[in-house]
């Protein structure tokens, strides 16, 4: 599998790759942003109506000596809040408020569905610290998010009314029956006391135990008291005479406008729309295997110069444009001043990476110091081109076939010639850098830009590190700049 682009990508090279892959960015906003205008178009607008309750926290049994402070009791009011919450959301709730809607349902599943969409609609948030609600209800027009809210509330009241006239005949029942074995236990008590009183009139041990049966009476009476206090605020609930638990502090409002307005959905489909595009501009460009820039080549050799040769017109390389490989031509010029022959083997990944152009260029810039020959390692080369010459008495054109008879070719060029360029062919089905020349003093390794793959290069380098002794070059030939002149001047 092709190796991913892990490069990282800094905002000069992001625009570089918008504009080298602007035909699918162009596709991928223009398709994105009809959709997301469609969209925002067709789709129905939301209003939204908000109203304030207070729900006071229930008395579940009598309260008979009620704590100081409890009304900033935290653990009480987040309790009673969640509760609150979860009661207004509760399925029970929820089928009784989608009847008192009447919203239209065909079936089991489409109600489900129906309700699925009105659960959707509400939004209850509880103020912190307070026994406050706040009850969002969103829908299609303004009167209809007032109304639907309204509705709710009207529910949820009613249910807390009906709840708490439950829970008070309960408390109700349970205190007549706590009263009335109370007022048994008055009566024995104060038959026990006079018992006591009459037989023990001058006792100091009777009297002791006559006050601390007089003192157990007198707490069975202050209960008895408080007990039928919260009687009577039981009895009033359940006759409804009291303020119900739930007060609306703040009626459904009616919205003036939109949740989101329609400018505003579009512009969220714009934003949306170039953010789709720069990434899947960005996966294009992580998904691409090949290379097309020098960061990436000296990423993974970094010990290996590498030369950058523009994208050029035809014959420029070989017309006066040669000085994009002054670096490959310094190395060539002082290995022939130590050593000579010296021989410089040109190579690819694969045909058509301009091998044969860079080769005349290059022999065509030495030639002016040094007796070059360039070879061919194709037998096709002669053929097509049977006039091939570079028209210098220091430069040959030789071809040869790519076999073993090429080391004894070279033997015969070392004695006349101090510069060799072997512009070596690829050969399919075969480990890129393994049909190099072991002999060679200098390889040059042709990256065409777009074209040759992370790969390759990978399997080139840990192919080249079998010969050491061997200079190496990166030529990045045919790159071009995505950005365009009038930006890289900015």
């Amino acid at each position: 599998m092709p190796l991913q682009n892990n490069s990282p990508i800094t905002v000069t090279g992001l625009v570089r790759i918008l504009f080298r892959r602007r035909r699918a960015a162009v596709i991928t906003f223009l398709v994105s942003l009809l959709a997301g205008l469609a969209l925002a178009w067709l789709k129905p607008l939301s209003y939204e109506s908000q109203a304030i309750l207070e729900r006071k926290p229930a008395k579940i049994s009598p309260q008979l000596s009620p704590r100081e402070g409890e009304e900033f009791d935290v653990y009480r009011l987040t309790s009673e809040s969640q509760r609150s919450v979860a009661l207004l959301k509760s399925r029970y709730l929820l089928t009784q408020w989608f009847d008192a809607l009447g919203l239209p349902s065909t079936s089991p599943e489409d109600k489900e569905h129906e309700m699925n969409r009105l659960r959707s609609t509400l939004s209850v948030q509880p103020v912190s610290y307070t026994d406050l609600l706040t009850i969002k209800v969103r829908a299609p027009s303004p009167e209809k998010a007032q109304a639907r809210n309204q509705t709710l509330i009207q529910l949820f009241s009613n249910w807390d009314v009906d709840q708490d006239r439950h829970e008070a005949g309960q408390l109700v029942t349970l205190l007549q029956q706590r009263m009335q074995r109370l007022s048994q236990e008055i009566n024995q008590a104060r038959n026990r006391l006079q018992a006591q009183k009459a037989a023990l009139s001058l006792s100091l041990i009777g009297s002791a135990a006559t006050r601390q049966l007089d003192a157990e009476i007198s707490a069975k009476v202050n209960l008895q008291d408080n007990l039928l206090s919260e009687l009577e605020s039981a009895e009033r609930s359940v006759r409804n005479d009291v303020d119900p638990r739930t007060r609306v502090l703040a009626p459904p409002t009616r919205p003036g406008s939109p949740v989101h307005s329609r400018g505003l959905m579009c512009a969220l489909a714009v934003l949306l729309s170039v953010m789709l595009s720069v990434g899947w501009t960005a996966i294009l460009e992580w998904l691409d295997p090949t290379v097309r820039r020098m960061q990436e080549i000296a990423r993974r050799a970094p010990q290996i110069p590498v030369i950058v040769v523009p994208e050029l017109p035809k014959g420029a390389l070989m017309n006066g444009s040669a000085g994009y490989l002054n670096p490959l031509i310094g190395a060539v010029s002082e290995a022939a001043t130590r050593k000579r022959p010296v021989i410089v083997q040109i190579a690819s990944g694969a045909d058509g990476d301009g091998k044969t152009t860079f080769s005349a260029a290059l022999a065509r810039a030495l030639s002016a110091a040094f007796t070059v020959c360039v070879v061919h390692r194709s037998s096709t080369m002669e053929k097509e081109n049977p006039t091939f010459t570079l028209g210098t008495r220091t430069l040959a054109y030789v071809s040869t076939l790519p076999t073993e008879l090429i080391e004894p070719q070279l033997s015969a060029l070392r004695e006349r010639y101090d510069v060799i360029i072997l512009d070596t062919n690829a050969l399919p089905q075969s480990a890129p850098g393994s049909w190099l020349l072991r002999q060679a003093d200098i390889t040059c390794w042709l990256i065409s830009a777009g074209r040759t793959s992370r790969f390759m290069i990978n399997t080139l380098v840990h192919n080249l590190s079998s010969a050491p002794e061997q200079r190496t070059f990166f030529v990045l030939n045919r790159f071009k700049d995505p950005l365009p002149a009038w930006f890289q001047s900015c």
